[in-house]
């Protein structure tokens, strides 16, 4: 019988950017210390957003980090590529119940108590965890990990800048030439999309929370951005399936119809949320008044992004300025698609901490990154709003996805 070849690893690739080992590490030691807090011995972070956060690698894999801040990868796939991307203490497991074994090999132990992410972990997983470590308790970490990924480091908003960048450059420089009338919605779409995937962009826009898929974005001309829609975001679309209903559809430019370009940039692994009204001719006052009012309250939002602010108390002040304007019943959404906050964090994943939301009293960091959506529907008039991802400073909030808020009105071409 022949037997199968023995497959050397492949040589690590140069040009990928990999993520430093002490970044790793003081991740690692973050983490430790809410779970020493919480008198827990250690955790398996098991979402593929937070596999990548801790080793630096993606994989299908168990990582695992103990109150002491040492982190280890017990690892079914991939195992020769993470050899080059994660510089964790590693061992190939076939499965679950395997971990037992495996955790001692590489240093550490389960514990008494152990943390695991019971938002995104599957029941099938978390019992056989449970199996395999029968003396455990097992404790739900959700809360801690999205906490400790929510302030991110100086590396980390690099690349949260870079995405902006992307993100800025197809938007700004590129798509309005290609804003002509008869054009659709899902052909610009697909132009920026394109445009971003030729600067970089990962091609992935990843989301935590269960049952919830993110295209790149959105492009609503008119009527469709007010059309109710599946993602749990301001934002309607009539898409081009009921199956899918994100990207772009078939409705076709008009002059003077505004047109909601909401998309995100993506680099080395993080994200950058940005939202720009374009418009093929003048648009109507009343989107234009729209507009102006959701730019004074981006103004005051980002005015009080500062360490020590409440973002419920952020969004109190916010809802109380709309409801004295002419659109109090269709800021954030129309109809069926109004949401409950006004922005969300942005990092590995679209739908991190913090929140700018009811009941939300945490009250910022330096460090947090947050999406500010300000934006008002207005039926068959189309949408008015803005987008930007800021950084919050101890000297107050930093734009990552700068660039004019006004809505962008494109001169009609006229024919040769």
């Amino acid at each position: 019988m022949s037997r199968a070849p023995v497959l050397s690893a492949p040589p690590p690739a140069a040009h990928l950017p990999l993520v430093p080992a002490e970044e790793l590490a003081r991740r690692a030691r973050a983490f430790a210390r809410r779970l020493a807090s919480a008198d827990l011995d250690g955790a398996f972070l098991l979402h593929p957003s937070s596999v990548f956060w801790i080793s630096g690698t993606l994989a299908d894999a168990y990582p695992f980090v103990d109150a002491d801040g040492t982190a280890v990868l017990p690892i079914r796939t991939s195992v020769s590529r993470a050899a080059h991307e994660s510089p964790l203490p590693r061992r190939p497991v076939r499965k679950i119940e395997e971990l037992p074994d495996a955790l001692p090999e590489l240093g550490v132990v389960a514990g008494r108590r152990v943390g695991i992410e019971r938002d995104v972990v599957p029941v099938a997983v978390h019992e056989r965890i449970a199996r395999a470590f029968p003396s455990a308790e097992l404790v739900d970490v959700s809360g801690i990990i999205r906490e400790v990924r929510a302030v991110k480091s100086a590396y980390e908003i690099g690349w949260i800048e870079r995405a902006g960048r992307v993100v800025c450059a197809a938007m700004d420089d590129a798509l309005p030439a290609e804003i002509r009338e008869g054009v659709t919605e899902n052909e610009l779409g697909a132009f920026l999309e394109g445009t971003m995937r030729r600067l970089g962009h990962q091609g992935v826009v990843r989301l935590r929370r269960w049952n919830l898929e993110m295209h790149f974005g959105m492009c609503s001309a008119g009527a469709s951005a007010s059309y109710p829609c599946y993602f749990d975001g301001p934002d309607g679309l009539e898409g081009l399936y009921p199956a899918v209903q994100q990207g772009g559809g078939q409705r076709r430019i008009e002059h003077g119809v505004p047109i909601l370009v909401d998309y995100v940039g993506a680099a080395g692994g993080y994200l950058a949320d940005r939202t720009r009204i374009f418009s093929l001719g003048d648009p109507s006052e009343e989107v234009r008044r729209a507009h102006d009012f959701c730019l004074a309250a981006e103004r005051e939002i980002v005015a009080r992004l500062r360490p020590g602010a409440i973002p419920a108390s952020i969004y109190d002040d916010v809802l109380a300025m709309a409801a004295e304007t002419p659109w109090a019943d269709r800021f954030m959404g129309w109809g069926e698609n109004r949401v409950t906050f006004l922005g969300h964090g942005v990092g590995i994943d679209l739908d991190e901490l913090p929140v700018v939301a009811p009941r939300f009293a945490t009250p910022l960091e330096a460090g947090h990154v947050i999406a500010i959506e300000p934006k008002v529907f207005l039926g068959d008039l189309g949408a008015a709003g803005v987008e930007n991802t800021y950084v919050v400073t101890e000297a107050g909030a930093v734009n990552l996805t700068p660039g004019p808020p006004e809505i962008r009105v494109v001169e009609p071409k006229r024919n040769a």
